[in-house]
């Protein structure tokens, strides 16, 4: 997912599921530059988090530009 916006607080609050729209918990999910560097969050962190049992996930960052999103799946 790719989208252009410029200096604005953004919410992203989804849920990832699989390809039989079951969800996916423990997915790490980051809201990253074109070039790869993560965007901060308002503490100054990574704008990231992990989905919860139920595949969800809330993330609140301040964005200027364009932004993706990268997902890691959990490791087994």
């Amino acid at each position: 997912m790719k989208t252009e916006i410029w200096g604005r607080q953004i919410t992203l609050d989804a849920t990832v599921t699989d390809r039989r729209g079951n969800p996916v918990p423990n997915v790490t999910v980051t809201v990253v530059q074109d070039d790869g560097t993560p965007y901060k969050d308002d503490d100054g962190n990574p704008a990231r988090d992990v989905t919860d049992k139920n595949g969800r996930y809330k993330i609140k960052a301040t964005v200027k530009g364009s932004y993706r999103l990268e997902i890691v799946p959990p490791s087994d």
